[in-house]
C-alpha cells in the first residue's frame, strides 16, 4: 500500500479528465450530475467532494495552480488499472461475493470475495518526465519453490539472456509470426524495421551506506523501434513460460510478470543525468588499431607514454561515442556527454571486465566500464530516461547502465 498525501492548498483538488465525441455529450452530462454524489476514492479514508463539467476542451478544464498533471502514455513508469469491457459485471460479482462471505452459523467457513479479474492497465507519465522507450518486465522465478531464481552476473549473464532469447523465439512462432520476421526481430537475422534487447538485471542491492551490484532475478525487454507494440505482446506471451537449460535439458526459471513499480525495473528506467555500467561496454571496433599497448609495454619514457595513453583515450573515448549514437541517442547529446571509463567498475559488485562471460560473437573484442554524465550546449545536467544499454552486446544484455541516484 502507498497512500499518497494532497498538499496543503485549501481545498487539495484532484481532477480527472476525459475526452468525449460530440455524441456522447449526453452520457458526460450525466456523469457530471452524478458527480457530488462521490463522497470517497480508494479506501474511504478521507471525505471527498465531488464536482462535474462538462468543458469545451481538455485544455479548458479549470487546472489548480502548481498542480501536476499525469497523462496515459505507453511509456510511463506508473501504471494502474482501467475498466474494460466486462469490469462491471465482475465488479457486480465480486459485490455479490462479498455479502456472502461470512455467516452467523455455526461451523460456517469464510469465503473470501474474489480478486477483480477483468480489467485493463494504462501507464501514466507526468508532466516533465523524460520520454523513454516502450518497455516490459519479467522475473525469474524458480520451478520447484515459490522464490527468485538467480543468475551470477559476471558468469551466467549470458545465459540467462541467451535461455531467455530462445523462448522468445519460440513464443513468437507459437503465435504464427512469419519465420523470417521472427529471425529478426528475435535472433537479428535478416532485415527489419525493428528488433529485440534483451536485458537481464542484476540486482542493486544496500550495502552498509552504499549500494552493491548483485545476482540478476528480473530481465528487461524493449526495442529498437520506440513506437513498437510488440515488447508488450511479448511479455504477455512469455508469462508463465518456462526457460529450459539446453545443457542439464531441465527447467531453468519460470517466467512472472514484474510490475512497474518494482525498485529494481525502476533504477534502470528512471531518468537520471548520471549513469554507470553494471556489464562493461563491448566497443564496436578496436581500441588499439596502432599497438599503442604493447608499445607500452616496452616501457617507454614518462612523456612518451603519456602521448600513447592519451592517443588509447581518445581513440576508446570515440568508439564510446559511437556505441551511444549506434544505439539511438541524438548527436547533440551524445557529442556533450562526460565520459570515463576503465577496466574495473563503478560499483561495488561489478568485476573486471574480462572476466564476464560473453557469447563467442563478443570473445576478443574490447570491453569498459563505464560512467555516463548526460550534460546539454551549456554543460548543464540533463536527465535521460533508461533502459540504457550499448555497444556490440548490447542485445544481449552487455553494456547495460544504471542510473545513479
Amino acid at each position: 500500500v502507498r497512500p499518497l498525501r494532497l498538499d496543503d492548498r485549501s481545498p487539495p483538488t484532484a481532477q480527472y479528465t476525459w475526452s468525449i465525441r460530440s455524441e456522447d455529450e449526453g452520457h458526460a452530462a450525466l456523469v457530471a450530475e452524478l458527480a457530488p454524489s462521490v463522497v470517497a476514492l480508494g479506501w474511504g479514508v478521507d471525505l471527498v467532494a465531488g464536482h462535474g463539467h462538462v468543458v469545451a476542451t481538455a485544455e479548458g478544464a479549470p487546472s489548480p495552480e502548481g498542480h501536476q498533471r499525469w497523462t496515459p502514455l505507453p511509456t510511463g513508469l506508473n501504471e494502474l488499472r482501467t475498466p474494460t469491457a466486462g469490469t462491471f459485471d465482475d465488479l457486480e460479482r465480486r459485490h455479490q461475493a462479498s455479502l456472502v462471505r461470512t455467516s452467523l452459523a455455526e461451523g460456517a467457513p469464510f469465503n473470501p470475495p474474489p480478486p477483480l479479474a477483468v480489467f485493463a492497465r494504462q501507464a501514466y507519465a507526468h508532466d516533465g518526465e523524460a520520454p523513454g522507450r516502450r518497455f516490459a518486465a519479467l522475473t525469474f522465478m524458480d520451478p520447484e519453490a515459490d522464490r527468485f531464481k538467480s543468475y551470477d552476473t559476471v558468469r551466467r549473464g549470458a545465459v540467462a539472456a541467451g535461455q531467455f532469447r530462445h523462448a522468445a523465439e519460440q513464443a513468437a512462432l507459437r503465435s504464427g509470426r512469419p519465420d523470417a520476421e521472427v529471425r529478426h526481430l528475435v535472433m537479428g537475422h535478416g532485415e527489419g524495421t525493428s528488433r529485440f534487447l534483451f536485458m537481464p538485471l542484476p540486482s542493486i542491492e544496500p550495502r552498509g551506506s552504499g549500494e552493491t551490484v548483485g545476482s540478476i532475478r528480473r530481465v528487461l525487454i524493449t526495442s529498437t523501434d520506440l513506437q513498437s507494440d510488440d515488447v508488450a505482446w511479448l511479455a504477455r506471451a512469455l508469462e508463465g513460460h518456462t526457460l529450459i537449460d539446453e545443457k542439464q535439458q531441465r527447467p531453468a526459471a519460470v517466467l512472472a510478470e514484474a510490475p512497474r513499480s518494482d525498485r529494481t525495473v525502476a533504477r534502470y528506467v528512471a531518468a537520471s543525468s548520471e549513469w554507470v555500467t553494471v556489464t562493461p561496454v563491448v566497443l564496436p571496433g578496436h581500441d588499439d588499431p596502432g599497438g599503442v599497448l604493447e608499445q607500452l609495454k616496452k616501457k617507454p619514457p614518462a612523456a612518451e607514454q603519456r602521448k600513447l595513453l592519451l592517443r588509447l583515450d581518445r581513440r576508446r573515448d570515440a568508439l564510446l561515442r559511437k556505441a551511444l549514437r549506434q544505439a539511438g541517442f541524438p548527436d547533440e547529446l551524445v557529442f556533450n556527454a562526460h565520459l570515463e571509463f576503465r577496466a574495473t567498475g563503478f560499483m561495488a559488485g561489478c568485476d573486471l571486465v574480462d572476466r564476464y562471460f560473453a557469447p563467442s560473437h563478443l570473445a576478443g573484442h574490447p570491453r569498459l566500464h563505464v560512467k555516463l554524465r548526460w550534460r546539454g550546449a551549456r554543460g548543464e545536467p540533463v536527465a535521460v530516461r533508461g533502459p540504457i544499454c550499448v555497444g556490440r552486446g548490447r542485445f544481449s544484455g552487455m553494456g547495460l547502465f544504471v542510473s545513479v541516484p
